[in-house]
């Protein structure tokens, strides 16, 4: 990730190594990444269900 006036933009073009010995840090990478994904799923299914239950039958 770039910052670009305080915004953050995907980075599009990147060159990697064709060392194969480099590849297990892509590929650590990549399960830190999946897992990260998979616990922002859970919490946001836990947070929406707790939202959902502090607000069942209260008038805004």
């Amino acid at each position: 990730m770039k910052t670009l006036e305080n915004s953050y933009v995907n980075v599009d073009k990147c060159r990697i190594s064709a060392d194969e010995d480099d590849c297990f840090i892509l590929e650590d990478a990549y399960c830190i990444l999946k897992l990260l994904e998979n616990k922002l799923l859970e919490t946001e299914t836990v947070v929406k269900k707790l939202f959902s239950e502090n607000t069942r039958g209260k008038q805004c």
